[in-house]
């Protein structure tokens, strides 16, 4: 890419980042990024008015737009949710169409400019949502071009790189019909670069902090399924917009992954108002305390309509094993029956093998409070024996997370993980490989060790673990 060569020859100038936010925008900003939309959208309106012939404020309202799509869809029920979110997707195409043509043979400065490109880049992110993607890659043409061509004239506009490490990190994960369409349009893509372009817009931007960091969460908690990297994207974020509900309710689900199991209960303390009952039903349920698991997993049921699939799947179970933890059998037979065919079967499976999986479930509670010396060593002393693939995979994943996130053992991790990775059960497959790899980033292991995990995930195929994988590959120059 041109901007690779740009920033090399360039790089001996002196420039300044040339953009800030005044107040109005930072206001809109705060509005939208704390979930206040029609308090956003009012004034970027008003501001439309006051400003008709900059693209400026045109982008602060799309960006609002964008920034609402979550609640949007989530507002209306489970089975409504795909008309929902094409008629969304067809307001904010006609609403960016509109102000593209509007602009679009005006003689804008660079300012205007940068607006007019993310309104693109807006735009063609919509446009693929809809899996319109030839307009999709039309329109992130456009927008690359821009910001290319205004880092080309300032290599230190580091908020023109957001886009550009964009589309060439989306870009490298293409395959398939959208990747021969991304093909045609000249769309190869590099992930090094697209990560190294989104840290600079994130670090030095001035006007679009709020977009990268929410890049780079989806980036490492959702696209390279890497939740440690992820967590410090969240705690910064929250702490310029605390009352992003969305935001603070996946930093929960990401830090209870993790086992900062005392951080999601200082959060659910200090911000109980933001916390759904979804989470306040996992932490409690990981934690022990099974009768606020089954108050919230119960009201977190009441609305279960608005719950994202299979959500409440995992809420019904939590609500069963712990009515059947607090001997409630009355409860059990009444809701046992709503469970899906996945989680009847571990419930029964717990049901008919009680005194291993209670014993299990202990073991479970004990590690989330940070038991560990002699207390541990007696209790897993007397583990049961039985003859059970799956507990003996809850068993090496308990442990492993245990040594891996709150101990940091990484010796000890590595050895239940690798347990884990014989099982014949591809979560547990999926589970190991994904823990294997942090620890071997995090550590120093033998060059062999790595190797044959790459070798494993290369049969296992599957995109989060082989773009994770990369960083092997350049840590370990394999």
């Amino acid at each position: 890419m041109k901007v690779v060569f740009t920033v090399l020859i360039l790089s001996t100038l002196t420039f300044a980042n040339p953009y800030t936010l005044n107040t109005t925008d930072e206001q809109i900003l705060n509005l939208t990024f704390n979930e206040q939309f029609n308090e956003a959208k009012i004034l970027s309106e008003k501001q439309i008015e006051l400003n008709p012939d900059s693209p400026k404020y045109y982008y602060y309202l799309i960006n609002t737009m964008v920034m609402e799509y979550f609640d949007r869809i989530t507002s209306v029920d489970a089975e409504k949710r795909e008309v929902a979110r094409k008629a969304v997707n067809s307001e904010i195409i006609e609403y960016c169409e509109n102000v593209i043509d509007r602009f679009d043979d005006k003689e804008l400065n660079e300012q205007d400019k940068f607006y007019f490109g993310t309104i693109l880049g807006y735009l063609a992110r919509i446009q693929g949502l809809d899996q319109a993607w030839w307009s999709a890659f039309q329109s992130g043409m456009k927008s690359q071009g821009i910001m290319e061509d205004l880092v080309e004239m300032n290599p230190d506009f580091y908020d023109a790189y957001l886009l550009i490490g964009m589309f060439e990190y989306y870009a490298d994960r293409l395959s398939g019909v959208v990747g021969f369409v991304a093909s045609v349009f000249g769309f190869s893509g590099d992930r090094e670069k697209g990560l190294e372009y989104l840290h600079i817009a994130y670090e030095k931007g001035n006007l679009v902090f709020g977009q990268a960091a929410l890049t780079l969460i989806e980036v490492y908690a959702s696209l390279e399924d890497n939740e440690l990297a992820s967590l410090n994207y969240y705690k910064r974020f929250l702490s310029i917009y605390p009352n992003n509900k969305r935001i603070m309710n996946a930093y929960c689900h990401e830090l209870l992954n993790t086992w900062r199991f005392d951080k999601v209960d200082s959060l659910i303390q200090i911000n109980n108002y933001l916390i759904d009952d979804y989470v306040k039903a996992r932490y409690y349920h990981t934690t022990g305390n099974s009768s606020l698991a089954i108050r919230h997993a119960s009201a977190a049921l009441e609305s279960e309509e608005k719950m994202w699939r299979g959500v409440n799947n995992y809420a019904r179970y939590i609500l069963v094993f712990n009515n059947w933890l607090e001997n409630n059998m009355s409860e059990v037979a009444e809701k046992k029956s709503l469970l899906n065919d996945s989680f009847s079967e571990t419930f029964n499976r717990a049901y008919n093998n009680s005194e291993a999986y209670m014993w299990l479930h202990k073991l479970s509670v004990m590690l989330s409070a940070g038991v560990q010396n002699e207390a541990l060593d007696k209790f897993l002393r007397g583990k049961p024996v039985v003859e059970d693939d799956e507990f003996e995979g809850q068993y090496n994943l308990l442990l492993g997370s245990y040594y891996l996130y709150m101990i940091n053992n990484y010796v000890a991790a590595e050895n239940y993980f690798l347990t884990l990775a014989a099982s014949e059960n591809d979560r547990n497959k999926y589970t190991a490989y994904k823990a294997l790899i942090e620890i071997y980033f995090e550590s120093t292991a033998a060059k062999t060790k790595v190797e044959r995990l790459l070798v494993l995930i290369d049969e296992f195929d599957n995109d989060r673990l082989v773009y994770r994988s990369k960083d092997l590959q350049s840590k370990y120059a394999l």
